[in-house]
């Protein structure tokens, strides 16, 4: 389900960055980096409710980041309530 969400921030893949440089940029879709391709690997934690209209992303390396998506709506969300500390025992949980 990962492959399904991406960061809404400035592109950091090298592959796509070259895309976004080219004239043909403006026809690509796929322009964002995908949540799945974060290192280290499992560190996002997906979760829906029983209704299945609305998922929850929350970040593992960084506790206190939460995500929002209301199932086929243009509905969603972000916020970060945390101490702004990266979790550095990540792979000692997964």
């Amino acid at each position: 389900l990962l492959h399904n969400y991406f960061h809404f921030r400035n592109v950091q893949s090298q592959a796509k960055k070259e895309l976004l440089l080219r004239d043909e940029a403006l026809f690509h879709q796929d322009f964002f980096d995908p949540i799945e391709e974060d290192a280290p690997k499992c560190s996002w934690s997906i979760q829906g409710d029983p209704s299945q209209r609305l998922v929850t992303i929350r970040s593992l390396l960084w506790p206190g980041y939460v995500a929002f998506h209301e199932c086929n709506t243009p509905y969603f969300g972000g916020v970060y309530i945390g101490n702004g500390l990266r979790n550095n025992d990540l792979a000692f949980m997964l």
